[in-house]
């Protein structure tokens, strides 16, 4: 079985779950002709035919099957093998993440920190953007795995939840003597997202929910991170909608408020965006310590109270 290897089985597994050569191609990050010659070699190899063509895409014969079934253990004991030797030797590479500016300014580094303490030969790099970037830069291949806010579907992406946010209306403590009904708000100016915003969408559809118009609120601002909404808020030039991990010392502080109206308290997902469903190497390890890190971290588990 000379030339049979990891890497042909892996493409021949994606190519049986995505069936068509193109959408693998786009989960793998090869050219169609890549994938098309590395499942010629794996049939050359076995002798069999793996697959049919029809208009449909790839139908995967009585022998692709058999040897699916196969190859999906191969990989699996694999992964695993690599992962246990990588907890016994220092492990070394690159952790390449790209996040939303909520996720990777709030959340993020603390868990980065961590990872980086039981790892620490290992560079990790990570870059800020919206949720079109994120999606964006990982159907583009420049980053395996990433963060988004609220909801997406983008196949062949696969989208798993990573932890529970809220979404708290606040204000200036002179603004929020101005407000006594949810309607004083369309008098106010409001200061939102960029459009592609993952936190903009879910706040413009609340809003319209409870029969408000973020195009009727007074002097709109509209600007691109998060900190310089809060510095805008607190020097009362309106009011905004913004995550609970990113206003969580301003409330404690006092100088920002909650607004106290219970259909403007938002909850939604962060999610885990990545080109593939199996993880191998550094990013599986990295997807293992998040998710029990966010599980047994107080700061995590609890909401903050307003």
């Amino acid at each position: 079985m000379n030339g049979l290897n990891a890497s042909l089985l892996s493409t021949f597994v994606c190519v049986v779950e995505q069936k068509k050569v193109l959408t693998a191609s786009k989960v793998l990050n090869l050219t169609q002709p890549a994938v098309t010659t590395q499942i010629r070699q794996l049939e050359s190899h076995l002798g069999v035919v793996l697959f049919t063509r029809s208009v449909k895409g790839m139908v995967v014969t009585s022998a692709g099957e058999t040897l699916y079934s196969y190859a999906k253990d191969i990989l699996l004991l694999v992964d695993e093998a690599v992962t246990e030797v990588s907890k016994g030797s220092k492990l070394k590479g690159t952790l390449s993440i790209i996040a939303s500016s909520t996720i990777g300014s709030y959340v993020l580094p603390s868990i980065l920190h961590q990872f980086s303490l039981e790892y620490p030969d290992l560079k990790i790099t990570l870059e800020l953007g919206n949720t079109q970037d994120v999606i964006g830069s990982i159907l583009k291949g420049k980053h395996f795995m990433g963060f988004i806010e609220g909801v997406s579907n983008h196949p062949p992406l696969t989208f798993k939840p990573f932890l529970e946010d809220e979404l708290i209306m606040v204000s200036s403590p002179l603004f929020r003597k101005k407000v006594k009904t949810i309607k004083d708000l369309e008098k106010l100016p409001i200061i939102s997202r960029e459009y592609g915003s993952g936190t903009r969408a879910i706040i413009e559809q609340r809003l319209k929910d409870l029969g408000l118009s973020i195009k009727k609120m007074k002097s709109q601002f509209e600007f691109g991170g998060t900190e310089a909404i809060k510095s805008a808020v607190m020097d009362n030039l309106g009011v905004s909608i913004l995550s609970k991990f990113a206003v969580r010392s301003e409330l404690q502080s006092g100088r920002l408020v909650a607004l106290p109206f219970k259909g403007l308290i938002l909850s939604r997902d962060f999610q885990w965006v990545m080109n593939s469903k199996d993880l191998t190497g550094i990013n599986k390890l990295f997807f293992e310590f998040t998710t029990k890190f966010v599980k047994t971290e107080d700061r995590y588990v609890s909401f903050y109270s307003i």
